[in-house]
């Protein structure tokens, strides 16, 4: 209802009148004009606007009240209620109210087509005013003297047409209880050009056809050259017209019409059981034909829209029982406040454009009703377009709280229509899927739903199978930045949301796009109402996008009873962005997905997070927060390569500083299920980090591993690369936030790379509860250029709670240029048969800038049972720093560690001051291994005896040394030569510096005597 300034001359126009805005534009200058709701009682509005001017008190009373609506002998027809003498009891109080609103003598003037038709019930004098005069006189009616008693004004009203004279209207009230002196509502210039009438046709009796019948009442309205209304006698409330034949509706060349039924649970359509109730054809873009208050039921369809032009409106019905289809709409139809139920097929089938499907429920209360309760697609050549549905129970009853579900799809869109909004409905409690989008139906928004809950989202109410399902389409949305955009997807049983190709289908599912919604929580986003599948499921399908780098854009993915997100069958090309995964929607507790956050499976070049280099424009984070899953954060398997997971924070909360595992332990808290950050099985040339800003993974907090890498002789893990992630740290890289085991485990996989030579490339593998980095039965790996033990800037210690570094049974990998410090235990361990590593380049036990100790809590390096690895090197850059451990430099223990190069290396200040036993290399874990004769002795290095010096002396501008090397005889020896700035405190050694080496071969005794090694100065 809107209204003019208030003023002593009130129109009141019911919004059912033809153009009605053309009236308004043309009122009597100092008009107050309010429209009347047509879906809301017209007198109850009126009474309601009198009675706030009476309250305002300043406000003037009125001295002509005009109310502007259709009408019919005896009665006014008033938003979606009727006045007349049966009904005038029900308002005998609010029609009183109007006296304290009206001035003394006012006047009332009913604008209706035959308002005042009746037999002669009291007459007056005939009244002449003047010339332009169009109030006359014959008699009174008994409905126009009762409002005159009730309200106490003078009325005036028409028992003929009102409006155009082409039509057969007028503009004279000719029907007055007494003399009335007010002009009417509108300016001459509006009487002589308003094109329509306000005549209405009435059926008086049920029968299905002749005189005073609905059939009848319709066949005039065919033939009539102007607007129509057919309204219903009151009497035939609670009555059922049984039909013969369908009612054929024609709209005569563009002439609107208008059915008012009494309401849907007062009178019933009855159809034959095959054919239409109704069959509506309309050729005019600009007809409109209205059906209201009907019970239509018990034909193959309720009411068929065929195929021309114009718009078929249907609001306050019941469509019911139907063998095949409630509604068929070829053309525009607009249907509001209705019920479909129980109709065989679907509520629903729409081919038109232009649709809008609003507040209406779609149901099927028995176990073999109503397939589908909305489909659209298109027929023929005409493709449907942008039709919306909104605002609708689709598999609920009218509260939203009751599942009577469609027996498949809640909405089916397919067959290439185009451009359908499906947004704030209810679509819960069908028994397949809620939506259902396919077949080239492109371009479709869904918007501000529940799905699988009760419209406050706080209970589940299951579809029977997925809540979505896009299939074979293109250009999706599915939900939006607004909150109010947000779909609430949860409690189905099936996946949240499907996206899937079928094989050889013409069209991928591509260009999807999931913003802002609610996967498998309730409307607050803090607890589960699980999806019994997936959240959501990728299938075969590609360049599809779940959340986004803007505020607003990323989905709270939790709770659901398999995957977060499942990449499947090839999928490739999509992306995942800035979603919540595993966690409530602030990002700050658990809400668990029960397997994983999120898994890739047989798919190739997916994206976890924003590739950066390929969009350096986009603004905003590419954040996901995957944690709290009961298995894994992120799984790459089976053959999936290729994928990017960059910027995310994995096992923390949305801060990146506290532990929101995931992994669950079980019954057996001794055993846990799953509980890695990153997991890649048997897949390759996946990238987890890249040194580009944002695209650093926090992988931290987990219950087990922080990543782990896996595969198998038939399908290798291979290409990997890790790098520049934050690994059992917060986001700051400052504080620990263990992964419960390792910080990276590498098992049977070759060829990867942990970190990288550039600047920054490097992963920080701290904080974590066993080792940070475990190579078993892995070869061939490239670790290079991380800190590991030490916070982000390697100045301080974030132990590590074993080793830095641990080879297993791993041959051939490199160990370049890491910083190994800070760690509970040893910073590198070589172990289990592991050989022909290369430990080179590192500063293991010191601060990043190589001076600072930081020990690492027993040895720098560790080889047990290990052969013929390499620590250090002679060639540039191949020395270790190996300096200011707890423990030995470098320890090799057991007898079956043989054949270890250690060269070149600077090995100084291991050892503390309260334990001097510690040395730089330490044969056999028992200090200083004593010379024997001839070097005959086994065990590590096969305890190899060191070299005894007898001289070391300045001459000129060098350094002399001389001493003597027994050995096996006869047997070709490398010696090497180191400075240190003070005695060693166990007296047998560290090497600071290198100095140099030289070759030398043993006698027949087994004895060398050098005297002549120079080194200049």
């Amino acid at each position: 209802m809107i209204s003019f300034t208030p003023s002593q001359n009130l129109i009141c126009i019911d919004a059912k009148v033809e153009d009605y805005e053309y009236l308004c534009q043309g009122v009597l200058l100092g008009s107050e004009v309010i429209i009347l709701n047509s879906n809301q009682d017209g007198v109850e509005q009126i009474t309601e606007h009198l009675q706030a001017r009476i309250r305002r008190r300043k406000a003037p009373r009125i001295q002509t009240l005009h109310i502007v609506s259709h009408g019919s002998p005896g009665c006014l027809y008033l938003g979606n209620s009727q006045l007349n003498l049966d009904t005038l009891d029900q308002y005998t109080e609010q029609l009183q109210q109007w006296r304290g609103a009206l001035t003394s003598n006012a006047e009332i003037l009913l604008y209706g087509c035959d308002v005042a038709q009746a037999e002669s019930q009291k007459s007056y004098p005939y009244f002449h005013l003047t010339e332009q005069s169009v109030f006359t006189h014959t008699s009174i009616s008994p409905f126009i003297q009762k409002i005159q008693d009730l309200t106490g004004a003078n009325i005036a009203a028409s028992s003929t047409k009102i409006g155009n004279n082409k039509l057969g209207g007028n503009w004279k009230l000719d029907v007055t209880t007494d003399s009335i002196l007010s002009p009417l509502a509108f300016t001459e210039s509006v009487k002589e050009n308003y094109a329509g009438v306000l005549v209405t046709f009435t059926v008086e009796n049920a029968n299905d056809a002749g005189a005073g019948s609905l059939r009848d009442a319709i066949e005039q309205a065919n033939t009539n050259d102007e607007d129509d209304i057919i309204e219903f006698d009151p009497a035939l409330s609670g009555q059922t017209i049984n039909l013969t034949d369908r009612l054929n509706i024609n709209d005569n060349n563009g002439n609107n019409l208008t059915i008012n039924g009494p309401g849907a649970n007062n009178l019933i359509i009855n159809g034959t059981g095959d054919g239409f109730v109704f069959q509506v054809n309309t050729s005019n873009p600009e007809t409109v034909v209205r059906i209201s208050g009907l019970t239509v039921q018990n034909a193959r369809t309720g009411i068929q829209y065929g195929g021309g032009e114009g718009t078929l409106e249907i609001d306050n019905s019941l469509i019911t029982n139907n063998t095949q289809f409630g509604i068929v709409s070829r053309s525009r139809l607009v249907l509001t406040n209705s019920t479909l139920q129980n109709n065989s097929n679907r509520g629903i089938s729409l081919s038109g454009s232009n649709s809008i499907i609003q507040g209406n429920t779609f149901i099927a209360s028995t176990p073999d009703a109503q397939e589908n309760g909305i489909r659209v697609f298109t027929q023929g050549d005409e493709t449907a377009t942008d039709n919306l549905i909104i605002g609708n129970f689709i598999g609920t009853d009218s509260s939203g709280t009751s599942g009577l579900g469609n027996l498949q799809q809640g909405i089916l869109i397919n067959d290439g229509a185009i451009g359908t909004q499906v947004i704030g409905n209810t679509i819960s409690g069908n028994q397949g899927r809620g939506i259902s989008i396919g077949g080239g139906s492109n371009d479709s928004i869904i918007r501000g739903n529940r799905i699988g809950v009760t419209p406050d989202g706080a209970t589940a109410l299951p579809n029977n199978s997925d809540g979505i399902l896009i299939r074979n389409t293109t250009g999706t949305i599915i939900g939006g930045v607004n909150p109010e955009d947000r779909n609430i997807i949860s409690g189905n049983n099936g996946n949240g949301i499907l996206l899937q190709t079928e094989v050889d289908a013409p069209i991928q599912t591509s260009n999807t796009q999931i913003l802002g919604n609610y996967i498998g929580v309730n409307a607050t986003g803090n607890t589960a109402i699980p999806n019994t599948g997936q959240g959501i499921q990728i299938d075969a399908s590609t360049l599809n996008t779940i959340g986004g780098v803007n505020p607003g854009e990323g989905n709270t993915i939790s709770g659901n009873s398999a995957d977060g997100i499942l990449i499947i069958n090839a999928a490739s090309d999509n992306t995942i962005l800035g979603n919540f995964i595993g966690v409530n929607a602030a990002g700050d507790a658990a809400v668990p997905n029960t397997s994983h956050g999120v898994r890739i499976d047989g798919s190739t070049n997916n994206d976890i997070g924003l590739d950066r280099l390929e969009n350096p424009d986009v603004p905003g984070t590419n954040r996901n927060v995957i944690s709290g899953n009961g298995i894994n954060g992120v799984l790459i398997t089976n053959n999936s390569n290729e994928t990017k997971v960059l910027g995310n924070f994995i096992g923390t909360n949305s801060a990146g500083n506290t532990a929101i595992p995931n992994g669950q332990t079980t019954a057996d808290p001794m055993v846990i299920n799953g509980g890695i950050g990153v997991e890649i099985q048997n897949s390759s040339s996946n990238i987890i980090g890249r040194n580009t800003p944002g695209e650093e993974n926090t992988i931290s907090g987990n219950l087990v591993d922080g990543i782990r890498m896996t595969g198998t002789a038939e399908l290798n893990s291979t290409a990997n690369i890790i790098q520049s992630n934050l690994i059992g740290l917060d986001a700051t890289g400052g504080t620990a936030v263990p992964n419960q085991n390792n910080g990276i485990l590498i098992e049977s996989s070759a060829g990867n790379t942990i970190g990288g030579s550039e600047a920054g490339q490097g992963n920080v593998i701290s904080g974590n509860t066993i080792n940070g980095l475990v190579l078993s039965t892995a070869n061939s790996n490239q670790i290079i250029g991380n800190l590991i033990g030490t916070n982000s800037v390697g100045n301080a210690a974030v132990a590590n709670s074993n080793n830095g570094l641990e080879l297993d049974n791993s041959t051939g990998n490199g160990v370049i240029g890491n910083l190994i410090s800070g760690n509970t235990v040893n910073g590198v361990s070589i172990v289990n048969a592991s050989s022909g590593n290369q430990i080179q380049g590192n500063r293991i036990g010191v601060a990043a800038d190589g001076t600072t100790g930081l020990a690492n809590a027993n040895s720098g390096i560790v080889v047990d049972n290990a052969v013929n690895n390499i620590i250090g090197g002679l060639e540039a850059g191949q020395a270790n720093t190996i300096a200011f451990n707890t423990g030995d430099g470098v320890t090799v223990t057991s007898n079956t560690a043989v054949g270890n190069g250690i060269l070149g290396n600077n090995i100084f200040s291991n050892g503390t001051a309260e334990d001097n036993t510690a040395i730089g290399i330490d044969l056999g874990n028992d200090g200083v291994t004593i010379n024997d004769a001839g070097d005959t002795d086994e065990g590590p290095n096969t305890l190899q005896n060191y070299p005894e010096l007898v001289l070391a002396e300045p001459v000129e501008n060098a350094t002399v040394v001389a001493g003597r090397y027994n050995s096996l005889p006869n047997t070709a020896y490398r010696l090497e030569f180191f400075s240190n700035a003070a005695v060693d405190p166990p007296g047998n050694g560290q090497g600071q510096s290198f100095i140099g080496t030289i070759d030398v071969t043993t006698d027949a005794e087994g004895m060398h005597i050098h005297s002549n090694f120079t080194r200049n100065r």
